[in-house]
């Protein structure tokens, strides 16, 4: 008996969450109205003000965000990649062996160039 109890209540709540979230959307959106039609001195009340935003900033917007996106792609991947390659000179003997050598003759190089200035 209480747990239907239970069920009905979450079942009401999260019928009035809908109704409530449209409730504030059409509060917020009837806000925006009014503040657009006082900046732009319209007084019709049936008239719906839409600002439209400039299409280069908004080509802008759209560029950076693919940029962002394939950046966190090609960096999760590289992350990926280097794990394996730390996994599998971890496990196996002979590949870590190679992986140290590699590791140290890249140190003596970088150490090489960057002491190219006297």
């Amino acid at each position: 008996m209480g747990m239907l109890k239970k069920e009905n209540d979450n079942l009401r709540s999260n019928l009035h969450i809908p109704l409530l979230r449209s409730y504030i959307k059409r509060e917020k959106q009837a806000e925006e109205q009014k503040v657009l039609k006082e900046k732009y001195d319209i007084f019709d009340k049936d008239l719906l003000v839409v600002e439209k935003r400039n299409p280069v900033a908004q080509i802008l917007k759209v560029v950076f965000q693919a940029c962002f996106t394939a950046i966190r792609i090609i960096t999760s991947v590289a992350l990926v990649i280097l794990a394996t390659i730390g996994l599998t000179s971890i496990i196996y003997p002979n590949i870590r062996e190679q992986l140290t050598i590699t590791i140290f003759t890249i140190y003596e190089e970088v150490k090489f160039f960057l002491n190219l200035s006297p």
